[in-house]
């Protein structure tokens, strides 16, 4: 049995910080989630989806990174929504950061970072597996006064949807119904005429309902 480095040490799992400071050190060290992933915007507002809080460039395409303390099924609901909206919006993408080694057919991934995930989320990510998004957990480790912030991946695929560590198993009562998983996928239009990204500012109003950028 080999011996254990020198340098190694014992540390205990502690109660995880504010979602602010998540979020603060994630635009800080954005490599923690992948080795040379660069922060090119934070705090990308995407209407109807909710905010983005770290647009960072990977092998010549954009991340889009959301973070959660718990999970939900509501919360992945928003991942169609943004795959949707970037698909909508890739030229003024495009422009936005163009200076930053943007590939022109640029791909684009979805990243949901959370503490916990809930039962039903759970389920639902084995039903969404074709999207482009991944979900990743944090936990706070600290040893004598020395606090770590750890990510791990959670796999997804269509026969399951485990952590490689935590494994829940949901409740019947918590079982989604067949109506509630149809929510998620309703192709349905919304009764509102399709606009152009150009068509949609209205310069009788003093509101611009996005996509919004940090100069």
């Amino acid at each position: 049995m080999a011996a254990l480095n020198s340098d190694m040490h014992l540390c205990r799992e502690t109660a995880t910080p504010p979602l602010s400071e998540i979020v603060g050190l994630l635009k800080k060290q954005p490599e923690a989630i992948e080795p040379g992933l660069l922060a090119v915007d934070g705090d990308l507002f995407i209407p109807s989806v909710g905010e983005i809080d770290l647009v960072a460039l990977s092998k010549g395409g954009l991340l889009m990174i959301s973070t959660f303390g718990e999970l939900t099924a509501h919360h992945l609901g928003r991942a169609a929504g943004i795959k949707q909206w970037v698909k909508e919006n890739a030229n003024v993408l495009a422009r936005a950061y163009s200076k930053t080694g943007l590939s022109e057919k640029f791909p684009v991934r979805i990243l949901f970072l959370c503490a916990e995930i809930d039962p039903q989320a759970q389920l639902l990510m084995s039903l969404i597996a074709d999207l482009p998004l991944e979900v990743f957990r944090y936990r706070c480790l600290e040893s004598a006064q020395t606090k770590w912030l750890t990510v791990e991946k959670v796999v997804i695929n269509k026969k399951s949807a485990v952590s490689a560590r935590n494994v829940v198993i949901p409740s019947p009562e918590s079982l989604l119904t067949d109506e509630e998983i149809g929510e998620f996928f309703d192709a349905e239009p919304s009764g509102e005429p399709e606009q152009e990204f150009g068509d949609i500012i209205d310069h009788d109003e003093t509101t611009f309902p996005g996509p919004y950028f940090n100069s």
